[in-house]
């Protein structure tokens, strides 16, 4: 009996954390502004929890398109969308070369 209440509270303490992970944390895809074909993908705490977990920012045209948007429409623009503040605040970030050597 002790075995099996062992076995569900660490079952439920993974799932836990796996949906704290979920809650708490993103991965945002965004685009280098100043080289081609190069992309990041950032691990960043949320400002505040929400469902969402991939952000993908990666082409260029389309995202200052969304901005330029926004910007006219005067609406705020959302934390992924900001490049400097998903710099700053990110928590690991891998980068993906895709250019020819």
């Amino acid at each position: 009996m002790v075995r099996k209440l062992v076995i569900y509270a660490i079952l439920l303490a993974l799932v836990g954390g796996v949906a704290y992970g979920y809650l708490s944390y993103a991965v945002v895809a965004l685009y280098e502004p100043t080289t081609p074909k190069v992309t990041y993908l950032f691990l960043v705490p949320k400002p505040y929890r929400e469902a969402g977990f991939f952000y993908n920012n990666i082409d260029k045209k389309e995202m200052e398109q969304e901005l330029k948007r926004l910007r006219t429409t005067n609406q705020p623009i959302p934390w992924h969308m900001d490049y400097d503040w998903v710099v700053n605040n990110s928590v690991y970030q891998i980068t993906m070369d895709n250019r020819s050597l």
